[in-house]
């Protein structure tokens, strides 16, 4: 073979396979670039993943102490209700102690006037004082009301809650209308409460 030849063949080989090595040389600095990209990605998606897990068990401890919050303010809002109740009901107590206590009063006044006009004679007294005075009937009135309609309330109570707690609420029916949707609700809470605890 020609020595010119293998000589030109030789240095086109020397020429692409120095081509080459800066060609592998250039991918090879990228790809040690790509390297270390990928490496700061993996370093701040594992730090992004630890901040979003501290996050969340930060939030989910949060979410659990404004829980608790609620309930522990949910919760003396009920004791002062109670409270509130206890001591409306002490007062009413007194007050209708007294009441009766002044009725008792009223009425052995009454008697007592009662027994004058009879020794002074009917003729001698004001035809006014045999009939109780406005003032009272009034008050009586209104009492009467109030205790007519706490005992028809207490009464509807006792009808609804008798009613939720019969076989398939089937007494539910005969209730009044007004009364039917009030033992439906009750009867829903009470199958609803003895699910939760099941």
């Amino acid at each position: 073979m020609d020595p010119k030849a293998l000589s030109s063949e030789v240095a086109a080989v020397e020429e692409e396979l120095s081509a080459l090595q800066a060609r592998a040389e250039r991918e090879s600095s990228s790809l040690a670039a790509l390297e270390s990209q990928l490496a700061q990605v993996h370093e701040r998606l594992a730090e992004t993943t630890a901040r979003v897990e501290h996050n969340s068990r930060k939030l989910a401890q949060k979410r659990g102490e404004a829980a608790e919050a609620e309930r522990a303010a949910a919760a003396a809002r009920y004791q002062e209700a109670v409270r509130t109740r206890d001591d409306a009901a002490a007062r009413f107590a007194e007050a209708a102690t007294s009441v009766v206590a002044e009725l008792d009063a009223y009425e052995a006044a009454t008697e007592g006037l009662r027994r004058l006009v009879e020794e002074m004679g009917h003729h001698t007294a004001d035809a006014t004082l045999e009939n109780d005075p406005d003032i009272l009937f009034e008050a009586w009135s209104m009492l009467e009301e109030r205790v007519r309609q706490r005992i028809a309330e207490t009464l509807e109570d006792e009808l609804v809650e008798e009613a939720a707690r019969s076989a398939m609420g089937r007494a539910i029916e005969d209730l009044p209308e007004h009364l039917r949707e009030v033992a439906h609700a009750r009867r829903r809470a009470r199958i609803k409460a003895h699910l939760a605890k099941t």
